[in-house]
């Protein structure tokens, strides 16, 4: 993938398109589905309280897999052990169109989120509340995760989910 170099692009009607690059952190439990880890967007950010997967802005200079790894060190305080290419997904919501670089990986040691989090079964990620420009993400993330072959490899700490994550608005 290549690097990008200084602002972000305009869409087909001249709007700035936003490159963004996210993350799936799968977790392996002991008779479960794989867990994925949410984090809640903090107030005053576009599509504020909603849960998303670890990521942000591609920054210039830098391709989408560096960006992932920096973001998740960031917002985790955590390296990753693996990082795969998932999806490339354009969405446009009413105030800016980005441009969503999906990766799958695992951490290397414990995630130390500052804000909220959880970890949630694969099969749950339609009902978390996440902004509508990740459904294709998802989709992609489940039929990753349901192959025999690349679904096997993902291996994580073991830690139980923190509650159901709550859309905006709903109360809790």
């Amino acid at each position: 993938m290549n690097s990008y170099r200084g602002r972000a692009k305009p869409d087909r009607h001249g709007s700035e398109i936003v490159p963004v690059a996210v993350v799936a952190i799968v977790q392996r439990r002991p008779n479960e589905p794989p867990g994925i880890l949410l984090t809640r967007r903090a107030a005053g950010a576009h599509l504020a309280g909603y849960w998303e997967l670890p990521g942000g802005r591609i920054e210039a200079g830098e391709t989408p897999a560096e960006a992932a790894r920096r973001e998740v060190r960031e917002e985790l305080a955590a390296d990753l052990a693996e990082l795969d290419p998932l999806v490339r997904v354009i969405h446009t919501y009413p105030e800016r169109t980005v441009e969503l670089h999906a990766f799958v990986g695992t951490l290397a040691g414990p995630p130390r989120p500052e804000g909220p989090h959880a970890w949630v079964a694969v099969d749950d990620l339609d009902q978390a509340g996440l902004p509508e420009g990740n459904a294709p993400i998802t989709e992609a993330l489940r039929a990753r995760l349901s192959s025999p072959v690349l679904g096997a490899s993902s291996a994580g700490p073991s830690r139980q989910p923190r509650g159901r994550p709550r859309s905006p608005g709903e109360s809790g």
